[in-house]
């Protein structure tokens, strides 16, 4: 997946942005665990995510929960592409 995988991470602020389709015509939905889903307007198709204290949950381990349902694999397909 990491080729069709867009990724940003801005360290000053512990936010991870990861984009997997065009987000031209998105909206964000954010839940209460900080992280905030890109869809696609006409068709719902999840176009990114912005993880907000990415590095906080990716050291307490409850990152893995709330990714469980996204098309990408945080191991394989996030860490090796993002400076911590």
């Amino acid at each position: 997946m990491r080729n069709a995988l867009q990724i940003d991470f801005d360290s000053r602020n512990d936010v991870l942005y990861i984009g997997f389709g065009n987000r031209r015509r998105s909206y964000d939905d954010e839940d209460d665990n900080g992280i905030i889903t890109l869809k696609n307007m006409d068709s719902d198709i999840i176009t990114g995510v912005t993880i907000l204290d990415f590095k906080k949950k990716l050291l307490n381990k409850s990152l893995y929960n709330l990714l469980k349902n996204f098309p990408f694999d945080i191991d394989n397909d996030i860490i090796p592409y993002v400076k911590l």
